[in-house]
C-alpha cells in the first residue's frame, strides 16, 4: 500500500482475494489472520502510520442484493476488528459493504475471489 499522490486521480488501493471467506461467511480463516498481521505491521509503519484507510468488503453474486450487501459489511467488520485488536486505531478505518457491486471477476460472478476485501488509502489524517 503506498501513500497517496496528490496528483494521481484515484486513492491507491490493494484487493486482498487472499484475505478471503467461505460462502455465506464473515469468518476470518486462518490464512486470512496472518495476511492481516502483515497489513497491520506495515499499518504502524512510519510510511503508514499517519494515514487513513476504507476498508471495503465484497461478495459474489450469489444470493439478493440486500443480503450481500449486509454480508459485504460484515466482512468489512471483521477485518477492521481484527487490525483493531493488532492495535490500529479504529478512526483510521472507514468500513464500506460493497455487495456485489464491483466484482473482481465479473466473467464469473460466482467465483470465490469476489468474496474479498479491499483496501484504500484515503490519504494523511
Amino acid at each position: 500500500i503506498k501513500p497517496r499522490d496528490p496528483a494521481a486521480t484515484a486513492a491507491p488501493e490493494v484487493n486482498l482475494p487472499i484475505i478471503n471467506f467461505a460462502y455465506n461467511s464473515a469468518q476470518l480463516t486462518p490464512d486470512s489472520r496472518r495476511v492481516l498481521d502483515q497489513l497491520a505491521l506495515a499499518l504502524q509503519s512510519d510510511q503508514l502510520g499517519t494515514f487513513r484507510f476504507v476498508i471495503e468488503g465484497h461478495t459474489d453474486a450469489s444470493g439478493t442484493e440486500d443480503y450481500n450487501l449486509q454480508l459485504s459489511q460484515r466482512r468489512a467488520e471483521a477485518v477492521s476488528s481484527y487490525l483493531s485488536e493488532r492495535n490500529i486505531d479504529p478512526s483510521r478505518l472507514q468500513i464500506v459493504g460493497k455487495g456485489e457491486s464491483e466484482l473482481y471477476d465479473p466473467n464469473d460472478g460466482l467465483a470465490p475471489i469476489n468474496r474479498r476485501v479491499k483496501v484504500i488509502n484515503l490519504g494523511q489524517s
